[in-house]
């Protein structure tokens, strides 16, 4: 009877499927690829700006088919709302004590816990105060930056020789920034999508290892000149990217999707009709409030299943390097 009983549960256990949000899912699968996107100012709210930029009213993004969603307290030991560029620091070191200065720098980020992987980050609309590239000007940046690449959609003020397009064919090396040269004092005349997709498959061509992330200041900026037209097509071209990362590789086992935000810009969205169409086109009757207190997460892929819940944003580390026996890499 015991043996029958010990049968009939084994084929239970083999027949049960794994799901989260109503789809198939491996857990406690570590991926090969990290693809992920910090988007400043990001609300889960305002994916609506796509929703409804669509003439079906049946319409989900992209972003609707993550597998997770996460909420992370946004405060750290200095600041009731740090800025979005300290927000990220805390996502990518783990750490609440975060000073916007070179001490910053001091602290271990991802990529070298992640030894085994490429390791690149491409920014968007950042400044000297919220870029990366600040690890390369501080005597404490030296560890940050060692196994960093890092590409800035912003003008080469430095005539640098470090440069790439939207072919992004050149090789690149671990320890440097590279400029597109497609920009200007004004604006850059290159692609977003294009110049995204360039630059991964150069950079991740010949490798299996791979943690690219695409780090945003514009949205955050667009939402605070109330230009909502430049916000929407920001988010769609991020929603083009996250499309495009989710069929290119297999999202159940190789790839991790992770999307993040911080410090979120809470907007009052309009009724419909007449008040979303002067919203949307003209930034009329933006309202805005303080700062949410909270940003999210979205994941989709290989240990998606540790980005649910809610967490403070220095956990985002150890939610990324955990391993299948709950080991730490060193943390």
């Amino acid at each position: 009877m015991i043996k029958w009983l010990s049968l009939l549960t084994l084929i239970m256990g083999c027949s049960q499927i794994n799901t989260i949000n109503l789809k198939k899912h491996t857990f406690n699968q570590d991926p090969k690829i990290l693809i992920w996107f910090q988007i400043e100012g990001l609300a889960p709210e305002q994916l609506a700006m796509l929703r409804f930029a669509k003439y079906s009213a049946g319409y989900r993004t992209a972003f609707e088919s993550s597998s997770c969603f996460g909420g992370m307290w946004n405060y750290n030991l200095f600041k009731l709302r740090p800025n979005g560029h300290e927000g990220f620091l805390s996502q990518m070191t783990g750490k609440s004590n975060i000073k916007n200065s070179c001490e910053d720098f001091k602290h271990k980020p991802l990529w070298n816990y992640l030894s085994h992987f490429k390791s690149g980050v491409f920014e968007i609309g950042t400044s000297g105060r919220t870029s990366l590239e600040r690890a390369w000007k501080c005597s404490e940046g030296e560890a940050f930056k060692e196994h960093l690449t890092l590409w800035k959609m912003s003008p080469n003020k430095k005539r640098s020789k470090f440069t790439f397009n939207v072919l992004g064919n050149d090789p690149f090396e671990k320890g440097n920034v590279y400029y597109d040269q497609s920009c200007n004092r004004k604006r850059c005349r290159g692609d977003l999508v294009d110049s995204v997709k360039g630059v991964f498959s150069s950079f991740a061509a010949k490798e299996s290892f791979t943690l690219f992330i695409i780090r945003d200041h514009s949205y955050a900026r667009a939402l605070k000149r109330k230009d909502i037209k430049k916000a929407r097509s920001i988010l769609s071209k991020f929603e083009e990217l996250y499309s495009y990362f989710h069929t290119r590789f297999d999202v159940k086992r190789d790839l991790l999707i992770l999307v993040t935000s911080s410090a979120v810009r809470n907007i009052e969205l309009p009724n419909a009709g007449r008040d979303w169409k002067s919203f949307e086109q003209k930034g009329r009757k933006v309202l805005f409030r303080r700062n949410s207190l909270m940003s999210y997460a979205l994941a989709s892929g290989a240990k998606a299943e540790n980005f649910c819940g809610i967490y403070e944003e220095s956990e985002i580390l150890k939610r990324v390097l955990i391993q299948q026996k709950k080991r730490m890499l060193g943390i």
